[in-house]
């Protein structure tokens, strides 16, 4: 790992993406469609999937932004104090009169089920200071429905492309129909890197057929990341294809590790790693975050992560 002390200039990655709070509650029963389960509090955190990511970017090193509206209710300060906390610039944060999503976390028997509340919070605008930000960055970071809610993100996404932008695409499988949809080839034709956990893997492959991993790797230059939870990763790339496992943790919360993955991943990359290389220190950092509860426990620096791995060598 010795190419990610050698940095010249820090990346810059720009996440685009909501925050929430995340409300954690323990369920004494499985839970099951049509009944009872008795549910204790466990306490309240900021979450978000994107916003995680970029929190665990800024605790590594890299210079991080987050795009997001932010409500002025309660949850106001406390959102944007962590992630400045996190070392995640906020001049690309808008606030005004409107709530932030809240999200209910029900921990049962090993896993965890998310119930979001609905919320009036408008999507980010890109204006010039925004844009200005966006043209000097390495990496966007984002969905591909987020970054469809962009005004004109078609020639937006070009104009970046000219100028050396990437982008990295956590392809949740709500977000895609299939890699025949227009509007879905030209947010896959654009990626980098596209982070599909097992879930988004499944439907690609039904609406894409067997080959569509092939199709997309058909450019020797994109990054697949098939995560798979505790099962590890699959990385492809061009005719490179390769699994890094998971490393074996007590988990007590996953919520946030593939957050965790993506953003380790990106840091480790940007910072010179190989590709295994930085898909092991993602591996690391997930399996911190799973250690203990919260979605951004995973968000710790640099030197925990590399002392997590010396101690498993």
């Amino acid at each position: 790992m010795n190419a990610m002390t050698q940095k010249i200039r820090k990346p810059v990655v720009v996440a685009i993406g909501p925050n929430d709070m995340d409300r954690y509650y323990s369920c004494a029963q499985p839970l099951i469609v049509g009944s009872k389960c008795v549910i204790e509090p466990l306490g309240t955190s900021p979450g978000g999937f994107i916003a995680n990511a970029a929190c665990v970017l800024g605790a590594l090193g890299t210079e991080a932004y987050l795009f997001d509206t932010v409500g002025g209710d309660e949850y106001h300060d406390l959102l944007v104090n962590d992630l400045a906390a996190h070392h995640v610039h906020t001049e690309g944060i808008e606030s005004g009169d409107y709530g932030n999503y809240i999200v209910d976390i029900l921990l049962s028997e090993g896993e965890r089920t998310c119930l979001v509340h609905g919320s009036s919070k408008p999507h980010v605008t890109i204006d010039a200071s925004r844009l200005a930000i966006l043209e000097r960055c390495d990496f966007v970071y984002t969905t591909f429905s987020t970054w469809r809610h962009l005004d004109g993100y078609r020639d937006l996404a070009l104009h970046l492309r000219k100028r050396g932008v990437r982008f990295m695409f956590d392809a949740e499988r709500t977000t895609f129909t299939s890699l025949d949809d227009e509007e879905d080839s030209f947010m896959f034709g654009i990626s980098a890197i596209l982070s599909l956990n097992t879930n988004a893997q499944n439907h690609l492959l039904a609406g894409g057929g067997t080959d569509a991993f092939a199709k997309l790797t058909a450019d020797p230059e994109r990054i697949l990341l098939l995560t798979n939870g505790a099962q590890g990763v699959e990385l492809r790339q061009g005719d490179v294809e390769e699994h890094v496992p998971a490393f074996q943790v007590p988990a007590v919360d996953t919520t946030g590790a593939g957050d965790t993955f993506n953003g380790a991943f990106l840091h480790a990359f940007l910072s010179g790693a190989s590709l295994r290389q930085a898909a092991v220190f993602a591996s690391a950092a997930a399996a911190i975050a799973v250690q203990k509860l919260g979605s951004r426990s995973g968000a710790v620096a640099e030197q925990a992560v590399l002392n997590f791995l010396q101690e498993r060598q």
